[in-house]
């Protein structure tokens, strides 16, 4: 997400000038050991939760379905954990 924002701060040494910018990033979460995904690839499982589709084999195209848990997200990518390990491809939604 983008906000613009202005803000009153204190500049002891006089570096900054009028109609200045910058960029910024907060962040809010962090999550150590999880696996991040683009929110593209979740989808949402009959039971209410979340699942990502995971390719077993591509050759003909197999896959199957892992439950994950939503730990955080910024919109474009999501903190997950689950019942597959990093590496394994996902299939994603759009293009």
């Amino acid at each position: 997400m983008t906000f613009e924002v202005r803000l009153v701060v204190e500049d002891p040494e006089d570096l900054l000038r009028p109609e200045m910018t910058a960029n910024v990033r907060f962040v809010l979460a962090e999550r150590s050991g999880a696996l991040a995904l683009p929110v593209r690839t979740l989808r949402s499982a009959t039971d209410g939760g979340r699942e990502v589709v995971v390719v077993t084999q591509r050759s003909p195209l197999r896959t199957r379905t892992a439950p994950v848990k939503l730990l955080c997200s910024d919109g474009l990518w999501a903190a997950i954990e689950g019942e597959f390990a990093a590496g394994e491809d996902v299939l994603a939604s759009g293009g």
